[in-house]
């Protein structure tokens, strides 16, 4: 192709390439000004086959030429879409991997979905940061209370009546106090019908705990003379005290003569006709006699109490070492303060007892909130101080994994 040839010619026309190829015969730069005699009549070519009709090229008269076709061209196109802005574009959607070929070229199946997939979120510099500080605010005392309430959460179910025998060499050492919070704190944590029995043959105070709106005016001795076979719960329920918290108390009878008429076996029928309880907490009186001894014997477990001082020290460390006095397998020893004043060394105590084979020792201290509550029919726990909330909860969550 040379120079002065258009762009848009065909260059395998016959009759154009028959021109060039003759001498003297110029080819002008514009074919519109190439003359066409009037009288010639085109070549036919050969073999009687019908001549290819040579294109028309656009004028070169005018630098518009080809802009004038294109922007026809153009006109006849439809409009174009409106772009939208970025915030009404549609989302884009992420790249979905192509199931990969398995070697007899079949598609696999996609794979599951992984955790690390779902729950990548990492705690930033900033929660991290939170996290230490309430941590750091978090008192050691706080800390133990938590502790305590997530072992009472987890308290298991009982399979059974468990029997749960308060003992202490002498009285007024706090066996009915913490019998009765202890149980209010098992009822709370549902594991099932809690019973406080009181066993104290000399003029029990369990039933004097409940308010008088809930306190019930039967007792001991009217349960074992109105049934021979454990009665139905509906039945069993006038003859118990029902507390706020959950916690029923079957009250000592109220007369010498009956006091005196009780004897073990008379505890064992009516441990029989509470066999619907799922927890039965038998506050005993102060002392070692045939009926603590008997107790002790059939017990699933045993609350030993001592008071920090030498002689009750001395006492409860007599009864621990006779052998003729047998504690359950899962004893607990309470070192209770019920006094302000005059208490010994309580860690001397507490390391001298360490030496025993107890499965939990605890220490509570004087509280005389908790004195003027119960006197006055009004315990409530939350309104306890910290310093006794905890024991009571880790001596209560030490009974309660013992359930059966």
């Amino acid at each position: 192709m040379r120079p002065e040839d258009d762009f848009f010619s065909d260059s395998t026309d016959a009759g154009t390439e028959a021109a060039r190829s003759r001498p003297g015969d110029r080819i002008p730069e514009d074919r519109d000004e190439r003359p066409v005699p009037l009288n010639r009549r085109p070549a036919s070519p050969p073999n009687g086959s019908r001549a290819l009709r040579t294109p028309t090229a656009p004028s070169r008269s005018g630098s518009g030429n080809l802009r004038d076709v294109l922007s026809k061209a153009r006109a006849t196109q439809p409009p174009r879409a409106k772009r939208l802005p970025r915030s009404e574009a549609a989302p884009v959607r992420p790249k979905i991997d192509e199931p990969e070929l398995s070697p007899d070229g079949v598609p696999r199946p996609p794979r599951p979905i992984l955790r690390n997939e779902v729950h990548h979120q990492t705690s930033s510099p900033l929660r991290r940061m939170w996290t230490w500080i309430n941590d750091s605010l978090t008192s050691r005392a706080e800390l133990a209370e938590y502790a305590e309430d997530r072992r009472l959460e987890r308290l298991p179910s009982t399979s059974r009546t468990n029997l749960i025998v308060f003992v202490g060499p002498r009285g007024g050492v706090g066996k009915t106090t913490v019998a009765r919070a202890v149980g209010g704190l098992l009822s709370t944590a549902r594991c099932g019908t809690v019973v406080l029995m009181d066993a104290d043959r000399d003029y029990g105070p369990a039933v004097d705990l409940a308010p008088d709106s809930r306190r019930s005016s039967k007792t001991l001795s009217d349960l074992l003379a109105d049934f021979d076979e454990a009665p139905h719960p509906p039945q069993l329920r006038p003859y118990l005290s029902t507390l706020d918290d959950g916690l029923l108390i079957l009250g000592a009878p109220s007369t010498r003569a009956e006091m005196r008429a009780l004897a073990p076996e008379h505890y064992e029928r009516a441990l029989g006709l509470l066999r619907g309880a799922d927890v039965v907490l038998m506050d005993c009186a102060g002392g070692i006699g045939d009926l603590q001894e008997w107790a002790l014997r059939v017990a699933d477990q045993a609350v030993v109490f001592a008071t920090p001082d030498f002689v009750a020290a001395n006492n409860v460390a007599k009864v621990l070492t006779d052998d003729e006095v047998r504690l359950p397998r899962r004893s607990t020893l309470v070192l209770n303060n019920p006094r302000p004043e005059g208490a010994g060394d309580m860690s001397a105590i507490e390391q001298h007892f360490a030496r025993h084979s107890l499965e939990e020792r605890v220490v509570l201290p004087y509280d005389q909130r908790l004195r003027v509550m119960l006197d006055q029919g009004t315990y409530k726990l939350e309104s306890l101080d910290r310093s006794t909330r905890v024991p009571l909860k880790r001596l209560a969550a030490a009974i309660g994994e013992g359930l059966r």
